[in-house]
This record gives C-alpha cells, structure tokens and sequence, in this order.
C-alpha cells in the first residue's frame, strides 16, 4: 500500500489580505491585479474599448505593489 503525501497547509498560490502592519501587497500578474481593481474600485469613467479607467489616487491609497511596479 502506497502513502501519499498530505499536502502542507500553505497560502501557496492563494492571495491573502495585506497584513495590517502597513506593508503592501504584492501582485504578481496583471490579471490578479485587474482582479483586485475590480473588486476595490469603482471605475470613474470607460475607456474607448469599454475598459474601465481608475483614478489614479484611490489606486495609490490601496497601498499594492502591481506587477509593472516590480
């Protein structure tokens, strides 16, 4: 009889709230953070293309670092 190895109870792979200490989170790909946009903010206007445009201070106030940022 084989054993198998019990997966380790890591956050590997899942995004976990920034802790409260202060420091950012950190995004790793765009579409985690079109993701984390989306359910942060609210578009204050649309793009020509229908994508939606964010102002640029509530986006600093979320305290993240974005994949382009790296």
């Amino acid at each position: 009889m084989s054993t198998m190895a019990k997966p380790s109870n890591t956050s590997h792979g899942k995004r976990v709230k920034p802790a409260d200490d202060g420091s950012p989170l950190r995004l790793k790909t765009r579409a985690e953070a079109r993701d984390y946009l989306k359910k942060h903010l609210t578009p204050v206007e649309y793009g020509p293309k229908g994508q939606p445009i964010y102002a640029l201070e509530d986006i600093q106030a979320l305290n993240v670092i974005f994949p382009e940022d790296l």
